[in-house]
């Protein structure tokens, strides 16, 4: 239950967002109570911000990140005991684990935040289609948060300090 009432909370409490409800609120105050075209502005204003943040339409502003910084692949001379993808469910990161299990054909493959060996999603029979091994992915349980995602790898993994790891994310990730 507290995990339920910690996402709406902070849903409302984040700072970003905190800001654009006050700014809302402040708007359409102004609004109701003098008709002049600086309130209305404000209000349009308020309502773009509102829009951007808690529809798709902010998740697209996003895009850039992704490719903000350019792929740099690890050191091919040094062995790399596993990959670990996180919360990707989409077909260019499937693709992109696919890739590297072909380049690391010995790295242990953790799928943590959805799972990749669901028949319900079909996604490894994607992985396998693109030329991944689907007998080699390991699914974390999936975690509410990042630190429970940490948690169930660390438990699960149990990582020397001697072993060398890659980690796949995204610039974003949806909500639970």
């Amino acid at each position: 239950m507290i995990y339920y009432v910690s996402k709406v909370f902070w849903r409302i409490a984040a700072p970003t967002n905190a800001l654009v409800l006050i700014s809302a609120i402040v708007a359409f105050w102004e609004v109701l109570h003098s008709p002049n075209y600086v309130a209305w502005l404000a209000a349009a204003v308020a309502c773009g911000l509102v829009i951007g943040t808690f529809t798709p339409i902010g998740m697209a502003l996003t895009v850039p990140l992704e490719y903000r910084f350019a792929f740099s692949p690890p050191d091919s001379r040094a062995p790399t005991d596993g990959i670990i993808f996180l919360a990707g469910s989409s077909i260019g990161e499937i693709a992109t684990a696919a890739a590297l299990s072909q380049d690391y054909p010995k790295a242990r493959l953790i799928f943590s935040g959805f799972s990749a060996t669901d028949p319900a999603h079909g996604w490894h029979k994607i992985f396998a289609q693109l030329g991944g091994d689907p007998a080699r992915i390991i699914d974390i349980e999936p975690p509410r948060t990042t630190s429970e995602d940490a948690l169930y790898a660390a438990a699960l993994l149990k990582p020397k300090a001697s072993e060398r790891w890659i980690l796949v994310t995204s610039a974003y990730h949806n909500a639970k």
